[in-house]
C-alpha cells in the first residue's frame, strides 16, 4: 500500500512539473510576441530623452518644449515620434528644430491637440522628407492652403486626419497631388462633399481610404468618382442618407477586389 501511494505521489509530481513546464514555455513565447507591442513610458522633458537607450526606436512625447527638441539630436535611431497624447509646449519653431535635426531614420511623426501649429509647421514637416507617415488628431491650428506643404512629400505612403474639422474639399485638392499616398484617413471633416472625392480619385496609388463620420454631403454622385479607383482595396464609407444602396452596389461591382463598408458612427460599428 505504501508502495502504491509513492507511486502515486511520483506520478502526481511529474505531472505537476510537466504542467510547469509547459506553462514557462508558453509565457516565454508570448513573452517574446509581446516585444512589438511594447508601450514606451512618455518623455517629459529634454532630461528625460537624455535618459533612454540610445537604441530607442520609438518615443512618446508629451511635454517636450521648442528647445527640448534639440534633445533628440543623439537619438539617431528614433523611427518614431509620438505626440498624440498633446503637444501643448511645441510650436512652428519646434517643428522647425526638428527638420533641422535631419533624424535618418525618423518616418512616422504623430501630432494631437498641437493648438500652436499653423501653417508654417506644416512647412518644416515637409522639409522631413524621410516621412512615410504623418498622424494629426485633434488638430485644427492650420488652413486648407497649408495642406500644400505636404503634397511636395515624395516618400509619405500613410496621412490620418482625427476630427481636423477644417479639412474640406479644397484641403483634399491639394492632397490629390500626392502620388505616393496609399492610405488616407478622414475623420470628423464634415465639409468634404462629392467634389472632395473628385479630387481624392486622382490619387492614382491610394489604396486605402477611410471617411469616417457624418458626412451627409457625400451622395451617390461622389461613389462614381470613387468606382475609377480600381486599385483601392479597402474603403470606409459615411452612413449618409444620400448614399442608395443602390449605388453602393453599382461600387462594389466596379471594384470587386475592394473591401468596402459602411461605418455606422453612432454605434462606431462598420457594415
Amino acid at each position: 500500500m505504501a508502495l502504491k501511494s509513492l507511486k502515486l505521489s511520483r506520478i502526481f509530481t511529474l505531472k505537476i512539473l510537466l504542467c510547469f513546464m509547459f506553462i514557462t514555455q508558453i509565457l516565454l513565447f508570448l513573452s517574446s510576441c509581446c516585444k512589438s507591442f511594447y508601450w514606451p513610458p512618455p518623455v517629459e522633458n529634454a532630461s528625460d530623452v537624455m535618459n533612454l537607450d540610445p537604441s530607442v526606436t520609438w518615443i512618446r512625447a508629451r511635454g517636450l518644449s521648442d528647445d527640448d527638441i534639440y534633445s533628440l539630436s543623439a537619438r539617431k535611431n528614433i523611427e518614431r515620434l509620438d505626440f498624440r497624447g498633446g503637444c501643448a509646449g511645441l510650436t512652428d519653431k519646434g517643428l522647425k528644430n526638428l527638420a533641422d535635426l535631419n533624424l535618418p531614420k525618423l518616418d512616422r511623426l504623430e501630432l494631437g491637440y498641437c493648438d500652436h501649429i499653423s501653417d508654417e509647421g506644416l512647412y518644416y514637416i515637409s522639409q522631413m522628407e524621410q516621412i512615410k507617415s504623418l498622424y494629426f488628431g485633434w488638430y485644427n491650428g492650420f488652413t486648407n492652403a497649408g495642406l500644400s506643404h505636404l503634397s511636395n512629400m515624395d516618400r509619405l505612403s500613410e496621412l490620418c486626419f482625427q476630427e481636423c474639422k477644417e479639412i474640406n474639399d479644397e484641403g483634399l485638392k491639394y492632397l490629390s497631388k500626392m502620388k505616393s499616398l496609399r492610405l488616407l484617413t478622414t475623420q470628423g471633416s464634415e465639409d468634404i462633399t462629392d467634389n472632395g472625392l473628385k479630387y481624392i480619385s486622382h490619387l492614382e496609388n491610394l489604396e486605402s481610404f477611410y471617411l469616417y463620420s457624418n458626412y451627409n454631403k457625400v451622395t451617390d454622385k461622389g461613389l462614381g468618382y470613387l468606382s475609377e479607383m480600381k486599385q483601392l482595396k479597402i474603403l470606409v464609407l459615411p452612413d449618409s442618407p444620400y448614399i442608395t444602396d443602390s449605388a453602393i452596389r453599382k461600387l462594389k461591382l466596379a471594384l470587386p477586389s475592394c473591401d468596402i463598408r459602411i461605418n455606422r458612427h453612432s454605434n462606431g460599428e462598420e457594415k
